[in-house]
């Protein structure tokens, strides 16, 4: 991991491996807590030891600027360009081609991590979020926040998240 190397943008996946690539100009505050290392290895994968350490943190909380409520207008499973990972999905998961993909944030409480990116979007650091639940996450919330010259989604993952009637 280069320390010294700029994050261009960082990509936000969800439970079923769709993503978005938020550029980081995006994000008005940023707060990572509780970072820890792991070593895992699985036998799909190889015995690199660089390739084997994972990391997670305990809590997350993004401001993510957006002009108007058009760049949250995505619905998942009915948007005419979905963001699957099938094989020959043609559309763009970048933020900068499709603004209204950002709604993905807030159309499902699903995000598992978080891929920062350099310029040629290849990965500086991945982290694994705190998730709790099958397909949707109870420890995650999302906020829109509505500002004079922009908007901003306030998205918070941390165990004091979780929902009361989910206990």
């Amino acid at each position: 991991m280069d320390l010294n190397k700029e994050v261009k943008s960082v990509e936000i996946i969800f439970e079923n491996c769709e993503s978005i690539i938020v550029p980081a100009d995006r994000f008005t505050n940023f707060f990572v807590s509780g970072i820890k290392q792991n070593m895992v290895y699985q036998k799909h994968l190889d015995f690199k030891l660089g390739e084997l350490f994972t990391y997670q943190c305990e809590q997350v909380s993004m401001f993510i600027s957006y002009q108007d409520e058009s760049e949250l207008d995505y619905t998942y499973n009915i948007d005419d360009e979905p963001l699957g990972m099938f094989v020959g999905n043609t559309t763009s998961n970048r933020v900068s081609d499709r603004p209204n993909i950002l709604g993905r944030v807030v159309d499902s409480n699903d995000i598992t991590h978080l891929y920062f990116l350099d310029e040629n979007e290849d990965e500086l650091f991945k982290l694994a979020v705190p998730f709790e639940g099958e397909w949707n996450n109870s420890l995650m919330s999302v906020d829109k926040r509505y500002g004079s010259k922009s908007n901003t989604l306030v998205v918070n993952i941390a165990k004091e998240n979780k929902k009361e009637d989910e206990e």
